[in-house]
């Protein structure tokens, strides 16, 4: 065989071998399930409702993790968060329908039904194709998010596994808080949720069971509620996403918030020292208010 041939039969080959990775990797999202696809941190994108302010300049995250668990944050960009909840989520694979159940929120459901705490909302998906994701909301009109870095992989709850892990692999996963500092306004009856991304994100919402009950069903009318129960809303409530890093020699959290339910917190860094007792995480503040989370339960389903 000549030297043109030879490089021509070994440049084919190569060809032939890159598209059948390609076909692979293609075969392989395709036969991943809408739960799998969803798995992981998003970034608000856009939505088509402009009478919404929130999508006139739009700023917000949500994540799905394999517990099942969901927390989601949303408000213009430059403004205090507005919208704040988490619960549990799951998906219809033949209707391909996302829903929530709504465990605690920014406004109780007695002010608003939908999105309110107890609320089961569902949301049709129009497309989930690589990294965008596309759903119809009643509030926002369609809402694309656009995945923000790796699914969540929920760490395996043993404590001599967890001894050889580093700070920063025990932190991933998401966490229900369990105790809260009495001294804090939005404590002691509340209810917190908290998750770390292995990519570097972070979605904090802590949520007084107290807040005040406000009269009125639908979306929410802010131009209702008085300055006094917008107060009481605010004392208690903690809300707020971001970036997070560890320091394992000192064993230090510091978490960056690119927006928070009180403006003055977005842009701010915080350290928080950590430790850990088998699934139980303890948090303390540099004012030293300390708080403890569980982590989740393990998946009931598989990413493979």
């Amino acid at each position: 065989m000549s030297r043109l041939g030879i490089v021509m039969f070994f440049a084919t080959a190569l060809l032939a071998s890159a598209s059948l990775t390609r076909l692979s990797s293609d075969a392989t999202a395709q036969e991943k399930t809408l739960w799998q696809q969803l798995i992981g941190p998003w970034d608000l994108v856009s939505c088509t409702n402009k009478q919404n302010p929130i999508c006139s300049n739009p700023s917000g995250s949500v994540v799905y993790t394999v517990s099942g668990r969901y927390m989601v944050m949303l408000t213009e960009k430059g403004r205090p968060i507005e919208v704040a909840n988490f619960g549990t989520w799951s998906v219809d694979e033949a209707t391909k329908t996302l829903s929530y159940r709504v465990e605690s929120a920014l406004v109780p459901k007695s002010f608003v039904v939908q999105y309110g705490e107890g609320s089961e909302n569902k949301f049709p998906i129009s497309s989930l194709t690589g990294d965008e994701l596309k759903y119809s909301g009643a509030t926002l009109g369609e809402i694309i998010w656009h995945r923000h870095g790796p699914a969540f992989v929920q760490p395996v709850s043993q404590t001599n596994v967890a001894q050889q892990k580093s700070l920063k692999e025990q932190l991933v996963g998401t966490w229900i808080m369990t105790s809260c500092d009495p001294k804090q306004p939005y404590c002691p009856n509340a209810d917190g949720s908290l998750s770390y991304g292995p990519n570097g994100r972070y979605t904090w919402v802590i949520l007084s069971r107290d807040r005040p009950k406000v009269s009125g069903t639908g979306p929410v009318d802010r131009a209702v509620v008085s300055a006094e129960q917008y107060k009481a809303m605010g004392q208690g409530t903690v809300a707020q996403f971001g970036t997070w890093s560890v320091n394992e020699a000192d064993k230090t959290l510091t978490q960056h918030a690119e927006s928070s339910f009180f403006g003055a917190g977005s842009g701010s860094d915080v350290k928080l020292n950590i430790s850990f007792t088998g699934d139980e995480l303890k948090t303390v503040f540099p004012s030293g208010s300390s708080f403890t989370w569980k982590k989740t339960p393990p998946p009931q389903q598989t990413l493979q």
